[in-house]
């Protein structure tokens, strides 16, 4: 028995390699998110606007610190108390459903898609 390979055959084959790739893509985030949304010790702290420049401390008031800096469309941690700064170390998030995380000191800042006009809102 002789298989043939048509034209039709590997017409559907480069269709659907190119859609396993695009939902693959898809399928790992990616895409530019416009909200940074702080959480610090599991509560809400703030929801900031990625394309606002701005630098917010977050500080419990026992010695613990975290500061970032939002800019150019980037939020990066730059300072904070814990001993081993690997949140530091994580570099700039841009893109949703990246995150930066302290574990020491219970904060995470993570790129979420979302609503633009908002400033800031603060818990």
């Amino acid at each position: 028995m002789n298989k043939v390979i048509r034209k039709a055959d590997i017409i559907l084959l480069i269709i659907l390699v190119a859609a396993g790739i695009i939902l693959a893509a898809a399928s790992f985030g990616g895409g530019s998110g416009s909200l940074v949304v702080v959480k610090a010790d599991g509560k809400l702290y703030g929801t900031y606007d990625l394309f606002t420049d701005r630098e917010v401390t977050i500080d419990d008031g026992n010695g613990q610190f975290n500061h970032f800096v939002i800019e150019n469309g980037t939020v990066r941690m730059t300072e904070a108390s814990c001993k081993n700064h690997d949140c530091i170390r994580m570099g700039p998030a841009h893109d949703t459903n990246q995150t930066i995380v302290c574990l020491p000191n219970r904060v995470s800042i993570s790129i979420e898609g979302g609503d633009a006009d908002v400033d800031v809102v603060s818990g």
